[in-house]
């Protein structure tokens, strides 16, 4: 039980909102944090998951400085949420537990977690896109 809270800990420090996020940042933040919250374990590979673009900046990146929001999923549970090609492997991984439970809902599509994020963020005028294999980068539409 301890190690279940020493990680809920861990998580909750890693999944916080960063500072210095433009209003359509804390949007963009807010609308993924909810989404996620629907899944019983998200792990963030022990990275810290979320930076605002000045943050992103001031570590020396380039890419996604001019977003609302960095989103990062390098090593966690996070990946199939941004990234197409982990959204599909996740999938084929689980399809078998699904099939024999009779929950035909779980395999409509092997890219249903990484299309509702963005769907959930579409609805609110923002959207994602893969900047690297690590992380994303949430824009304005």
């Amino acid at each position: 039980m301890q190690n279940n809270s020493i990680e809920a800990m861990y998580n909750t420090k890693n999944l916080c909102m960063p500072e210095r996020l433009s209003a359509d940042g804390k949007r963009a933040y807010n609308i993924i944090k909810k989404y996620l919250d629907n899944f019983s374990h998200i792990d963030t590979g022990g990275c810290r998951a979320f930076y605002s673009p000045k943050e992103w900046e001031d570590r020396g990146e380039q890419d996604g400085i001019r977003s609302k929001l960095i989103v990062v999923y390098d090593g966690g549970s996070l990946r199939p949420y941004f990234n197409m090609d982990a959204a599909y492997e996740a999938h084929c991984m689980v399809a078998e537990f699904y099939k024999e439970s009779g929950d035909i809902e779980m395999l409509e599509s092997p890219y249903d977690s990484y299309e509702k994020l963005n769907a959930a963020l579409r609805k609110e005028g923002l959207y994602f896109e893969e900047c690297t294999n690590w992380y994303a980068a949430v824009y304005k539409i």
